[in-house]
């Protein structure tokens, strides 16, 4: 087995029940484990608000359920989703409504699907085969996590998160001419938010803007703000704010669907999905295979209940999922994970616009998800690239994080924005120490990963793994672009205490290193065998 860090070995599993607003936390610890430890930072107050609750227990919404038998948890009573093959069906069922008790309650024509109330299943008699109906989920912003739910010693970015993303020149017109919609809770006026912005409002009701939820303007500021507090990473694009949640953050897999529609419609080509489901919902795939043969990529938010699978929309495989580090590059316990999350960035306490033109420290993969959704833009404008070649230029210029390869904690890994934007600039070498690991599969060793961050082939570069035991030199041969090398040695463990493994690497001195601070990667592991 391969022993981590504290982000990989205790992950916490918290189980939501979204329709009462109970909370469960779970940590399961087995076996002998190591731990990364941290100091805690101490930090002078900043000016800004902590983030607010997404749904206060006061106003979470109650729901009875409905007279008919087993509906799956979350979904929505006395509604269903009713989804034809054929232009001919569909208008057919349309018309056939006006005399059944069945209720209309919307359509979405690019879908050929209709939402229906009813009071009775037996309604829906003779009017369709039940195979065709399907469940309307609720779907959520991820909660902000509570008070420990982020393990000790993670380090917020607060206004470092640019630095972090390899940002350091003008970014000012990076993503001119691209169209990103935020799908979310609405962008609201903000001093932070200067450029254009079309609005699509999909929430029945006359509520004021002043009334919503912050959510969706923390978000599109992350991608085009342009506040020295608030600097996004792409000022230049042009948001189209697609509104399908409502004053508390609530909405459904019928409102979501409607709204990835509609803003494939209104011409976006990256659609950013902060919000999530754990109902997996026919017709938001179809909706997402729409804005996929549209030619438009999705960036979701993986969820923040530290399940091994990310929420819906981001668990379906046309959509990138991403999850939250913090500034030491290491993944928060709250931070969904599996086999489709995609890769990570900045989560932990970022600086954000929020409504009425406040500002808030926002965490969750709700913030990480709009970087990404920012590098895409970034990439097309940089390189006139189409929203698909975009992302996965950002996806083939992330940084090596955890296992080696893909893996299901950070996915590729850390998105780096420098790298993206300076990957068509010859002559820049980097070479970085990436991971250390503890693999006890086959006798003890130590693993240490490094990965070419630069444009240009490596060769000769020097690498050193040390331990409380000993201290190996090693050396890379040659190093492509974007490659990782992989380096095993065997070592002794303590039962109990602390192990601590340090990897530095240099290139030869042929080369100068553009960014010697990732040259060294430090891990202290702790060991306790009565675990």
């Amino acid at each position: 087995m391969k022993i981590k860090p504290l982000e990989l070995t205790l992950i916490s599993v918290f189980l939501v029940l979204a329709v009462v607003g109970g909370w469960l936390l779970v940590s399961d610890v087995a076996g002998r484990t190591a731990q990364k430890k941290e100091k805690s930072e101490s930090r002078t107050p900043v000016l800004v608000q902590s983030h607010p609750t997404a749904r206060s227990s006061g106003n979470a919404p109650t729901r009875s359920r409905p007279d008919t038998q087993g509906d799956p948890l979350f979904s929505i009573p006395n509604q269903r989703l009713v989804q034809f093959d054929n232009e001919e069906d569909y208008r057919k069922f349309l018309a056939s409504l006006a005399d059944s008790d069945l209720r209309l309650l919307g359509s979405i024509d690019a879908l050929r699907t209709a939402l229906v109330g009813f009071d009775r299943l037996s309604d829906f008699d003779g009017l369709l085969d039940s195979e065709e109906m399907g469940y309307n989920y609720l779907v959520t912003l991820p909660l902000p996590p509570g008070e420990g739910e982020v393990q000790a010693g993670a380090v917020g970015f607060h206004g470092n998160a640019l630095e972090w993303l390899g940002i350091t020149g003008d970014n000012s017109t990076w993503g001119k001419g691209v169209i990103v919609a935020i799908i979310d809770t609405g962008v609201t006026n903000h001093e932070a938010l200067t450029g254009s912005i079309r609005h699509i409002n999909l929430v029945e009701g006359d509520d004021s803007a002043d009334t919503w939820h912050g959510h969706g303007t923390a978000v599109a500021s992350l991608i085009a703000g342009t506040s020295a507090l608030t600097p996004g990473v792409s000022p230049g694009v042009s948001l189209l704010d697609v509104r399908v949640a409502d004053v508390n953050g609530d909405s459904t897999s019928f409102k979501l669907a409607e709204g990835i529609v509609a803003a494939v419609d209104a011409g976006a080509q990256i659609l950013n999905i902060s919000m999530g489901s754990y109902g997996d919902s026919l017709l938001v795939r179809n909706a997402v295979e729409y804005a996929y043969t549209n030619g438009a990529v999705i960036v979701a938010s993986s969820g923040n209940e530290g399940y091994d699978q990310p929420a819906f929309p981001a668990d379906y495989a046309q959509v990138t999922a991403v999850g939250a580090v913090d500034q030491e590059g290491t993944v928060i316990n709250f931070s969904n994970y599996g086999e489709n999350l995609d890769m990570t960035a900045p989560g932990l306490e970022v600086y954000a616009a929020w409504t009425n033109d406040r500002y808030i420290e926002f965490t969750g993969t709700s913030a990480s998800a709009p970087y990404v959704t920012a590098a895409v833009a970034a990439a097309m404008s940089e390189y006139e690239l189409n929203a698909n070649n975009a992302m996965n230029l950002v996806t083939q210029n992330s940084n090596e994080a955890g296992d080696p390869g893909a893996d299901s904690y950070y996915g590729v890994g850390h998105l780096d924005v420098g790298r993206v934007v300076n990957s068509g600039t010859s002559g820049i070498y980097d070479i970085a120490a990436v991971s250390n690991l503890i693999t006890t599969d086959d006798g003890n060793m130590v693993l240490a990963v490094v990965q070419n961050q630069g444009t240009e082939a490596i060769t000769g570069a020097k690498v050193t793994i040390t331990t409380p035991y000993s201290s190996v030199p090693l050396q890379v041969q040659t190093l492509s672009p974007g490659d990782i090398q992989t380096f095993e040695i065997p070592t002794a463990l303590p039962a109990n205490g602390d192990f601590e493994v340090s990897t530095s690497v240099s290139l030869n001195s042929s080369f100068q290193d553009v960014d010697p601070k990732n040259n060294i990667r430090s891990n202290v592991f702790e060991f306790n065998s009565s675990q």
